[in-house]
């Protein structure tokens, strides 16, 4: 009885989730969930309509996949070869895992941008409970086993597993961990990551932003017992070919001192890097702090993607974009990693 009141207390407070039909809730129009997506893709071909220029020379799929006995809802991003020939992410596949009160549908305009900008596609999903997912999200594993399910529907399609790429936002940074790790020791699969956003443990935000920091012992563990917390080994902070991380500047929520960035040792992961990707490794885990691009008084852990940028700046003086930084973590680990 304890676990399952403790489980409903952080699972309102981590990741609520909101049940419902998108697509119908704004206004648009089918019998089936198929026409309904259909009627939102052709819809923003409009001229004025909120995406259609991100839109445009992508194709867009959306799929139902089934983990356990529930259905999750997905959508999938592919540019246009004329977009994607010749850039880093072209044939690369990266599955996106939002944090806390992120739905697809929230991030229509970062996954489209993330599709034309990097040339990868782009996949992303509610887990259960959210929208039209079926089902209910109890605890991190259950996310998790969303985000199986959808690799294993991309393996399936012979994706070799070298094209798949995760992309953990916040929370999701922590539910990629433990679906990498599912793969390690089921099948002795290594993916990419790009953690985004995050921090040090989950129970380490919590109590930064509660007047029970003295309690977080306690905390982790009823967590941790409740199936909302993870066990945090050291190579979970290290950097290499297989992850890159990306940071906030100014974040309210993930204050510096909890961040995951504070938690990696550069020079260790450096001398372990093989020589090639030392210079990279340390450009990138050097700029890896965003910005805002326009001047805000919003919490920078909130913004979208496309709204932020690094502070370096290119020969010209223009801030470098998001996308330039995972374009070079890509450029660089695909020479390390085959790609099919």
């Amino acid at each position: 009885m304890l676990k399952v009141i403790l489980s409903k207390y952080f699972t309102k407070l981590i990741y609520p989730t909101y049940p419902g039909d998108w697509y119908k809730r704004k206004g648009y129009n089918g019998f089936s969930p198929q026409e309904l997506f259909a009627d939102f893709i052709q819809k923003q071909k409009i001229t004025g309509s909120i995406y259609h220029k991100e839109f445009q020379s992508l194709k867009f799929t959306r799929r139902f996949i089934i983990s356990g006995n529930h259905k999750i809802d997905s959508v999938e991003i592919k540019p246009y070869t004329k977009i994607s020939k010749n850039q880093p992410g072209n044939g690369l596949y990266i599955l996106c895992f939002f944090g806390k009160g992120e739905y697809y549908e929230s991030r229509f305009r970062d996954m489209a941008l993330f599709a034309k900008n990097t040339g990868a596609t782009i996949v992303a999903f509610n887990p259960k409970g959210f929208h039209t997912s079926t089902g209910k999200t109890k605890c991190l594993s259950d996310i998790a086993q969303d985000g199986i399910a959808i690799i294993d529907h991309l393996l399936t399609r012979s994706i070799h597993p070298a094209q798949i790429i995760l992309y953990g936002n916040s929370l999701g940074a922590v539910v990629q961990e433990l679906v990498c790790r599912h793969f390690k020791h089921s099948r002795s699969i290594n993916f990419r990551q790009i953690n985004s956003n995050s921090f040090s443990t989950l129970t380490a935000v919590i109590m930064a932003n509660s007047k029970i920091a003295f309690l977080e012992k306690i905390v982790s563990y009823l967590m941790k017992y409740a199936g909302w917390e993870i066990d945090y080994p050291e190579d979970f902070y290290k950097t290499g070919i297989y992850r890159c991380y990306l940071t906030r500047k100014g974040d309210k929520i993930i204050k510096p001192n909890i961040s995951f960035g504070n938690k990696v040792n550069m020079s260790i992961d450096l001398a372990n890097a093989p020589v090639g990707y030392q210079e990279t490794l340390k450009w990138l885990n050097e700029r890896s702090e965003l910005i805002p691009i326009i001047s805000t008084n919003k919490d920078p852990h909130e913004l979208s993607l496309n709204n932020l940028c690094l502070e370096t700046k290119d020969k010209e003086g223009t801030n470098l974009t998001v996308w330039d930084f995972i374009n070079k973590y890509l450029e660089a680990s695909n020479r390390f990693i085959f790609v099919k």
